[in-house]
């Protein structure tokens, strides 16, 4: 995984990571990954099979339920950014 500063200064490269992030939210909820995917996800593995990314493909109970609360606290955090938005003064 690249600096923030050398990912941000490659905005391919970024794309291709964000992505990659994606895809293996998609493999944790057990989809079946689409073509592109599939493709993406073969061709990064073959380049950089030990990223830790492609360790850990199947979470347990607590990980399952640890990941739904910072999903929570996530939304509830843009939820309060739009609140606030919704009340700054014009």
């Amino acid at each position: 995984m690249p600096s923030l500063c050398d990912l941000l200064a490659q905005q391919h490269d970024a794309l291709v990571i964000f992505a990659m992030f994606g895809i293996r939210l998609k493999v944790w909820d057990r989809e079946v990954l689409n073509a592109q995917d599939q493709r993406l996800w073969d061709a990064v593995k073959s380049q950089v099979p030990d990223w830790a990314l492609f360790h850990r493909l199947n979470l347990n109970e607590e990980q399952k339920q640890a990941r739904e609360e910072a999903e929570r606290q996530v939304e509830l955090e843009f939820e309060s950014l739009s609140d606030d938005s919704d009340n700054a003064p014009v």
